[in-house]
């Protein structure tokens, strides 16, 4: 069976001037998140390489430098700028004093996911079928998972093997089960800032990943074509909606809000 790689990257957005969260913080998640027991291809700046073979060991890595205004979306930072400053964004805007409403640099980062994952597979490093997204900082919902084993565990890889022609999505009925539970959530929703679509870890098939990205982007450029900046988990849930066929859900049942369960029951 083939390895699957996982795909993150850690970028120093000064998130501390933001909302608070410390960059430490992050180099604590992060520094346990590079453990995990799987290929990884890794996008940092270079002042991060360092700590990341330091924390990587021997383990099958791909390294991948780029500074800031490197990375996928940074293209769109000038656009992006423009519509968060103007108050009639901030009065569609839901819940306007979000991160994301004020701070394009953040939804920058979070959308540049999808094109980390394409550069990763356009390479494929280690010679996988299917690759993960995992946030640098996740590693604070792994709970009590071993991770000094084999990543994803045997059982888990089986059950991929079965979804390699699928994006996994992981959903989250609690607190929002009436998006979970609708039939269609039209492009109102793009404004929403209720996401129940969990954007911090998904897994795709190498062969779907154009489609993914290409989903992701035309849908981004419609927001800001109707004056609209929003998050990357938002963009999956209505695709997830409108395109049903391309995805697989793992359902988050536990009335924990961002619980993350995949990430544990992957180890498996």
């Amino acid at each position: 069976m083939k390895d699957i790689t996982i795909v993150t990257s850690l970028q120093d957005i000064r998130r501390h001037n933001m909302d608070g969260r410390k960059w430490e913080e992050y180099l604590e998640w992060f520094a346990i998140t590079l453990q995990i027991k799987s290929p990884m291809v890794i996008f940092v700046d270079e002042d991060m390489v360092d700590f990341v073979k330091q924390h990587r060991g021997y383990q099958k890595t791909k390294i991948i430098t780029q500074k800031l205004e490197e990375i996928p979306f940074y293209k769109y930072k000038e656009r992006m700028d423009s519509i968060i400053e103007t108050d009639e964004y901030k009065s569609k805007a839901g819940c306007p004093d979000r991160i994301e409403c004020n701070y394009s640099i953040y939804s920058i980062v979070q959308f540049s996911k999808f094109w980390w994952v394409k550069e990763a597979i356009k390479h494929n490093y280690f010679d996988s079928d299917f690759y993960f997204w995992m946030d640098a900082g996740l590693s604070r919902f792994f709970y009590d998972m071993d991770i000094t084993k084999d990543y994803p565990g045997q059982e888990a890889r089986k059950q991929i093997e079965l979804i390699k022609d699928k994006v996994l999505i992981q959903v989250s009925m609690f607190p929002y089960n009436d998006l979970y539970t609708s039939q269609d959530l039209g492009e109102e929703y793009l404004w929403d800032p209720r996401s129940y679509v969990m954007g911090g870890m998904f897994g795709v098939g190498k062969e779907k990943i154009d489609e993914l990205c290409s989903l992701v982007e035309n849908t981004f450029e419609k927001m800001l074509d109707n004056g609209n900046v929003n998050n990357e988990q938002i963009v999956l849930g209505y695709l997830y909606k409108k395109y049903p066929d391309l995805f697989i859900e793992f359902i988050n049942d536990l009335r924990i809000h961002r619980g993350y369960e995949l990430i544990v029951e992957l180890s498996n």
